[in-house]
């Protein structure tokens, strides 16, 4: 009797240590499945990095009518000749908000005459005040082929007034941005500006 209740409680004894591991062996588990629950995390951080420059997203390429480029515009704005050589790209709600496109082909055009000229431009628009150098790689027009940026400012009565330069494969391009104090549409007018390509 007593070998049989002892055979009884070793065999009892037996099956709660295999179900308790067992039990571990679940509680384990997960741990080792964290990694991939924290991968989800990181494929969103990386989404939500790769989606910052679809600002353009909505964009639709518009070439100009009066010179040799191509521009990437979004749906608020809306692109037109002021006269040979120079277009306008206006906010549609508001048009003093806008940027003036300029560009040459490199054999017509001097890089630093239109550089030195920029900056006459823009200390003409704010009363004779010297246009600040702009060194933030952020607020400088970036892409392939694009190179010799440069980006002065100034303040008027009105905001602020930026003038871009640059130069991409044959084409020197100049842009000169009329913005609200805050500079609201700048990041939007740097990105479409960064579009322009030969047609």
């Amino acid at each position: 009797m007593k070998k049989s209740m002892y055979v009884l409680l070793t065999a009892t004894a037996s099956i709660l240590l295999l179900a308790a591991c067992g039990a571990d062996s679940k509680e384990v588990k997960p741990d080792t499945e964290k990694p991939s629950v924290e991968k989800p995390e990181a494929e969103v951080e990386g989404g939500t990095e790769s989606t910052q420059p679809d600002t353009l997203k909505d964009a639709t390429v518009v070439p100009s009518d009066e010179q040799e480029y191509k521009i990437s515009v979004l749906p608020e704005y809306s692109l037109e000749s002021e006269e040979p050589g120079r277009d306008s790209l206006s906010l549609n709600e508001d048009g003093s908000i806008f940027m003036r496109i300029e560009s040459a082909p490199k054999s017509d055009s001097s890089y630093d005459t239109l550089h030195e000229n920029m900056k006459e431009v823009l200390a003409a628009s704010a009363n004779g005040a010297s246009p600040k150098e702009i060194t933030d790689t952020n607020a400088l027009p970036t892409g392939e082929g694009i190179q010799n940026a440069k980006s002065f400012s100034v303040e008027d009565e009105t905001g602020v007034i930026t003038g871009i330069l640059f130069e991409r494969n044959d084409m020197i391009v100049r842009l000169t941005i009329y913005d609200n104090a805050d500079q609201t549409h700048f990041e939007k007018f740097l990105r479409m500006g960064e579009t322009i390509q030969m047609k």
